[in-house]
C-alpha cells in the first residue's frame, strides 16, 4: 500500500473494512475522521484508542533519565552479566597465555641444556615459528 497515496485519498471515498480502511490510522492525525471511519468496527476503534495513547507518550519512548536508568535492576543484572563473562573471558585468555608462556620457557630451558629439536617441539607443542623465534634470541 502506497501510504502517500493514501493520504490523497478522501475518507469518505475509502471503503469500510478495507486494507486501506485499515491502513488510514497511520496517516489520518484527526481522530473524529477516524472515529467515524471505525464507527461499528470495535477492532479498529480499539487499534485507533491504542495509536493515539502511544503517540500521546512519544516523548516518554525518547527520553530516559540516567541515574534513573543506573539505578534500575535491569541494568543492574546487566551489568553484572557483563563484569561476569567479562572475568571469565580474562581468565580463560589469561590461562592461555600463561600456557603458552610455561611452554616458551620450557622450550627456552631445553634449547640452553642442548636437547635436540625434534625433542623440544615433541615435548612443548610449540610451533616451529615460535621455536625459530627462540633459536634467534638465543643466537644473538
Amino acid at each position: 500500500i502506497n501510504l502517500d497515496y493514501l493520504r490523497k485519498v478522501d475518507y469518505n471515498d475509502i471503503k469500510k473494512n478495507s486494507l486501506e480502511s485499515d491502513l488510514y490510522f497511520l496517516i489520518e492525525e484527526n481522530q473524529e475522521v477516524l472515529s467515524q471511519l471505525y464507527e461499528g468496527d470495535g477492532i479498529m476503534l480499539s487499534m485507533q484508542k491504542e495509536v493515539t495513547s502511544l503517540m500521546g507518550c512519544i516523548d516518554d519512548y525518547f527520553y530516559y533519565d540516567k541515574k534513573h536508568l543506573e539505578q534500575s535492576e535491569a541494568y543492574q543484572n546487566g551489568l553484572a552479566d557483563g563484569r561476569k563473562s567479562g572475568i571469565a573471558e580474562g581468565q580463560k585468555l589469561g590461562q592461555k597465555l600463561g600456557q603458552k608462556e610455561s611452554k616458551l620457557t620450557i622450550a627456552k630451558i631445553m634449547l640452553d641444556a642442548g636437547e635436540s629439536i625434534k625433542k623440544i617441539k615433541l615435548y612443548t607443542k610449540i610451533s616451529q615459528k615460535e621455536l625459530q623465534k627462540l633459536l634467534n634470541e638465543q643466537n644473538k
